[in-house]
């Protein structure tokens, strides 16, 4: 399902009012615009036990958000 979305034809736009976290996460990353409100918190908690996200969502998140990010909310 993530695929057919990443490859759809038309531009898809994501909308995250609150948690995000794992799969939403993953899924909130395929569309082509994500929009978020102040609400909104993103997180892969899977890795915290060492558990890798499934469906490709480490590999994703580095290609939206680069591999250097800072943490801005401190």
């Amino acid at each position: 399902m993530f695929r057919r979305i990443e490859e759809l034809g038309k531009s898809v736009i994501m909308t995250v009012n609150g948690f995000a976290l794992g799969g939403g996460l993953e899924l909130a990353m395929c569309g082509d615009i994500i929009l978020a409100s102040q609400n909104s918190r993103f997180g892969q908690p899977e890795v915290n036990p060492g558990i890798t996200p499934g469906y490709g969502g480490i590999q994703r998140l580095a290609r939206l958000i680069g591999k250097q990010v800072r943490n801005t909310f401190a």
